[in-house]
Formats: structure tokens, sequence, C-alpha cells
């Protein structure tokens, strides 16, 4: 029995009552039994079904589909394409420089092409849960918000290394520029942020040498936002960490990925995670 299926088949156990629950646990192999007894509780409710495929495929940043499109001949890209979202057939079509217009598909067709689609996105995952089944964690928020919300609070998150570095900055005309170079939103919140001390710090951002290009301070407080989220993350289940980076563009997600590590103090790893989770509160008071 694979991870996946103890999961599902925890969660219908869960729903009996305690004899018969109890009674159906005693048929099985002592390891078996052993093994469904030590899993966590589920994020949802996987005894409701599962998502499509389609709505599952949504959910995967269009550029990872691109790696594999790149291997097919042009026939068999245009039938791939045709039965992703709008968006994803945009940005694909962008990505490998592909003009042919897609076709009409039948529903068989197109859940038959999302099936070979899943199988090459996981090849090599053996033990990738659906989302369903994943460990309840107040991290998994992550993973219901949109992927505009999603790179956004990755630059929000970037914006308490900047404010280590404004507190130390005296020169009007730089701190004009930094302004200048933030939404009205990261102003507002970067202005809370020098309300306090930040609690982790990490190597400083080296602003005084910046040389006032909006784009370039704009990196920096990515990479610096990928960072504080990779370990935010670190420690959580190996499958939401599959779910969140292929949520992200493929670049992102590499820098996300190679950032994971534990840090010396696991204190700080929790203090991470209680600031994305006041972001994602935060990020919802001002979207409302």
């Amino acid at each position: 029995m694979n991870n996946a299926s103890a999961s599902v088949c925890h969660a219908f156990l869960g729903k009996l009552p305690p004899e018969k629950r109890s009674a159906l646990l005693k048929l099985l192999p002592r390891e078996t039994e052993e093994k469904l007894e030590a899993l966590p509780k589920t994020w949802a409710d996987p005894t409701q079904g599962l998502k499509t495929l389609a709505l599952w495929l949504g959910e995967i940043h269009y550029s990872w589909f691109a790696p594999i499109l790149r291997t097919m001949p042009q026939g068999e890209i245009l039938l791939f394409l045709s039965s992703l979202s709008d968006t994803a057939i945009l940005g694909l079509k962008k990505i490998l420089l592909f003009s042919a217009t897609t076709a009409p598909l039948t529903p068989q067709g197109k859940k038959y092409l999302h099936q070979l689609l899943y199988k090459k996105l996981t090849q090599g995952e053996k033990e990738l849960l659906p989302l369903e089944c994943l460990p309840e964690s107040s991290m998994n928020a992550l993973l219901e918000i949109r992927v505009a919300d999603l790179n956004a609070l990755i630059d929000f998150l970037g914006l308490h290394d900047l404010a280590v570095e404004v507190r130390h900055i005296i020169e009007t005309a730089k701190l004009k520029k930094i302004n200048e170079a933030l939404s009205a939103n990261e102003q507002a919140y970067l202005r809370i942020l020098l309300q306090s001390r930040e609690p982790v710090t990490f190597a400083r951002m080296g602003i005084t040498n910046w040389q006032g290009d909006a784009e370039a301070l704009k990196s920096l407080i990515r990479q610096r936002g990928l960072n504080r989220l990779a370990k935010a993350v670190q420690g959580q289940h190996s499958s939401f960490i599959w779910y969140l980076t292929r949520r992200l563009d493929i670049d992102r997600s590499l820098i996300l990925q190679k950032l994971i590590a534990p840090l010396e103090n696991s204190a700080a790893t929790s203090m991470l995670a209680g600031q994305v989770l006041e972001l994602l509160s935060y990020m919802r008071q001002y979207r409302e």
C-alpha cells in the first residue's frame, strides 16, 4: 500500500465508529495497521473525491510544461496545447515560439492528454500525495492563493531584508529612489516593518552599492523573499514542497528549491513561518 492509498484508507477508517474501525484494522497485516495508525490527519477529506486532472494541471505553472512539449513534434505540441487553459496556451506559445491555432478536442481526448501530462510531470515522484491527502499544516494556505498573490507574497517577504538596510541609509535621494521602485502596497508594508525590529536577519543586501536601477532592486528583493519562504517551509512534507514549487514559474522555483535548507536556529524557522502567515492575513486585508 503506497502513501496515497494509505492516506485515503485512513480517511475512510476515520469516519467509522471506533469498534468497527478497530475490527477492520485487525484484519490487516501488523505493519500496515501500524502505518495507518501513525498517519496524520489529512488537509482535506479525500473520501469526498480527488481533484480532476484538468483542475490539477490548472494549478501547475505553464512553464513546467515547456520542457515536456519541446521534445515533441509540432503536431503533438498542438494537441497538448489544445488541452490546456487559455492562460497556459498563451504563455506556452510565447515560450515555444509556437503560432499554430489550437484544435477542438473531445472530452475523452482532453482526459487522455491530461493523463499523459500528469505521468510526465510526476515521473520519479512515486510517493507524491494527492493534494487532498497532504498532512494538515498552516503552510497549506500557500496552495490556496492565486499565483499572482504567491509571487506578491514573495516580494513582500523580501521587504523584511530591505527594511533592515533602509534603517542605515541617510541619503534622502537614495531613500526616494527606493520608494519609487516599490508599489504603493509595498511602500505601506515597508513603513510597517520599519516600526519594529526584524527578528530574523540574514547577510546584508548591499543596498549601499545599489546604483538606482528599479528592476535590479526588485530582483534583489525577490531573491531575498524566496530565501525567507524557503526557510519558512523547510521541514514541510515533500509533496507540499512539490506542489508549492510547481505553482511558481521554473526560474523562481529552481531558486526556491536551492534555498530550502534548515537553519541552525530552529526557532528562526518558526518565526519565518509566522511572517508568511501574517503576510497572508495582511494581503487579504488590502485586497478586500
